[in-house]
């Protein structure tokens, strides 16, 4: 996934993202999730473009645009690696003191997202009404 200039060009892979970058984004269609995976070759390429995201240290949980990604594990049949990636998340980038929030809490998502993680459910796609367990 690449941005684009004005005048239709590339703008190279990282220009053009608002708090997130290419990784973020090329997850970011959350109103069809399955369609994605499909697209990235079906659910064990996907759970593998997810571990490459994440292995390679691409996950930017301090902005919304990723907040989404732990929890399409599940969504790709493997609910044990959603499961593993918001445990570190949360123990990482949370904690009880002044600055516990890792990023700008942006009208509550930053403890939107804790608050939901915490419960064991998210909702990643938020106009659908539905929720993934994770």
């Amino acid at each position: 996934m690449e941005a684009r200039n004005a005048d239709g060009s590339f703008a190279g892979q990282d220009a053009g993202w608002t708090e997130g970058d290419m990784w973020a984004y090329s997850f970011d269609v959350i109103h069809d999730i399955p369609r994605l995976i499909r697209e990235r070759g079906g659910n064990a390429s996907f759970v593998k473009s997810l571990d490459d995201h994440f292995d390679g240290g691409h996950n930017d949980h301090t902005n919304e645009p990723s907040h989404h990604i732990p929890y399409l594990y599940a969504l790709a049949g493997a609910a044990y690696k959603t499961q593993e990636r918001v445990r570190q998340i949360a123990s990482s980038d949370y904690n009880a003191t002044v600055n516990g929030l890792s990023g700008n809490e942006d009208c509550g998502q930053m403890s939107a997202w804790y608050l939901f993680s915490a419960m064991g459910f998210y909702p990643v796609n938020p106009v659908s009404g539905e929720y993934v367990v994770g």
